[in-house]
């Protein structure tokens, strides 16, 4: 606790969505708790098959924004609207192996890292920007000749 209240930059907060639809993909936005124009990083998914539960697609936002972040000896607190997700991450542990496999790209990525993990659950009304964020590229890509899989910014920019 006193390593994070001297350096407050390595406490981060990242709050993300999934989209379920074909063609639309993942919304994190981040960065340290004072930020007051986080960053976001919105990204289509890979497949279209359907997930086998909510939580194999909201765990694969927290692990893609563990492989593209730069932090390093930090604490991430991952914000989801998605209870069984937000256990998982805080229980270290799923039944199902879908799930356990993520759990362990995540936990992977945290260790290599060196980041703590904590999640919070966040009722869906109070995650709005990472549900419109998780259909950004698809509705991107609707306006384009050409698909947009990434794209990111500012929140404040959007």
């Amino acid at each position: 606790a006193s390593e994070v209240l001297a350096r407050p930059d390595k406490l981060q907060i990242c709050v993300s969505d999934a989209s379920g639809l074909p063609g639309h993909g993942h919304g994190p936005y981040y960065g340290p708790l004072a930020a007051t124009n986080p960053r976001y990083r919105a990204f289509t998914r890979h497949t279209d098959s359907p997930w086998r539960s909510s939580s194999s697609g909201e765990l694969p936002s927290l692990q893609a924004f563990l492989e593209r972040t730069e932090l390093h000896d930090a604490m991430v607190v991952w914000c989801t609207d998605n209870l069984a997700a937000a256990y998982m991450i805080n229980k270290g542990g799923a039944s199902k192996d879908a799930d356990i496999d993520v759990l362990r790209k995540i936990y992977n990525q945290a260790d290599i890292k060196r980041i703590q993990l904590l999640s919070i659950w966040v009722s869906r009304d109070r995650n709005e920007v990472a549900d419109h964020l998780s259909h950004l590229t698809h509705i991107l890509s609707s306006s384009s000749s050409s698909p947009i899989t990434e794209t990111s910014g500012f929140v404040q920019d959007l």
